[in-house]
């Protein structure tokens, strides 16, 4: 069945550590090109990537002909990078305007550090409760 093609692919993707910022510029001389190496880096055909996108394969490679007129969609980039697990049109787009990019913290990270603040405020209450237990047992016994 020609779907189960579509769904499945043996091919292996390049990690996103892997991909320099210098193999981006190298590769890309346009964002059309980012685009088409952005599926490349991928563990999938631009078949597959047509089908999860909803875009005819032959649509899809006139997009991604940077000689053909036909533009990809820019409200669809980011289901691309999601897709394809990788971030390479951003970080050509960051990389020719003299910028970088990095990843900002996930909210698991936020609320580690909202958790970890709490423990040392209670730390910090424990730590006062015990000094000021301590210091009324030296003056009870000190009073005795």
């Amino acid at each position: 069945m020609k779907t189960q093609g579509i769904l499945f692919s043996n091919k292996k993707g390049i990690s996103e550590a892997n991909i320099s910022d210098e193999m981006i510029l190298a590769r890309c001389q346009s964002v059309t090109a980012s685009f088409d190496y952005c599926i490349e880096a991928s563990p999938y055909s631009r078949q597959q990537v047509g089908f999860y996108l909803n875009i005819e394969e032959g649509t899809l490679n006139r997009m991604l002909n940077s000689h053909d007129r036909l533009n990809f969609p820019n409200d669809r980039i980011p289901e691309l990078m999601a897709y394809c697990g990788n971030l390479i049109p951003v970080k050509y787009l960051a990389l020719i305007s003299k910028h970088g990019i990095h990843r900002l913290r996930s909210d698991v990270e936020d609320e580690l550090e909202r958790v970890k603040e709490q423990l040392r405020v209670k730390e910090h209450r424990e730590s006062a409760i015990m000094d000021f237990l301590d210091k009324a047992k030296v003056s009870l016994n000190f009073g005795s």
